[in-house]
């Protein structure tokens, strides 16, 4: 329950979104560049984050031309390294969602074997 408390009062609190687009760009950009080179086996994940974080990102700011600022983020660094410095934090990121959503799930199940 705590977890889930801290992770609403993160959603609730005012953040920039310029920073959080950015840092959401960045991961969408890793997740996306990583898919072509990855395994088949690992591929659908790897789409899963890059929707997941560019869901966070139209959510936040449906204006934004996402495009544009990934196009800008990869001209910026075509080999990518900017990009790998944000791998632990994306990734970090996806786990503790998707944990939670598995926990929901599980209490879910659960709740409905009672009834």
């Amino acid at each position: 329950m705590g977890m889930l408390f801290s992770l609403m009062l993160a959603f609730a609190m005012p953040q920039d979104a310029a920073v959080a687009n950015n840092a959401d760009l960045q991961c969408m950009a890793l997740f996306s560049a990583s898919t072509a080179e990855a395994p088949e086996d690992k591929q659908a994940g790897l789409v899963a984050g890059t929707m997941f974080f560019y869901g966070k990102i139209s959510g936040r700011s449906p204006r934004l031309d996402v495009e544009a600022e990934m196009f800008k983020l990869l001209t910026a660094d075509p080999r990518g390294e900017g990009l790998e410095k944000n791998r632990q934090r994306c990734a970090g990121e996806m786990k503790q969602h998707g944990d939670l959503l598995i926990a929901m799930g599980q209490r879910m199940v659960e709740s409905s074997k009672g009834q």
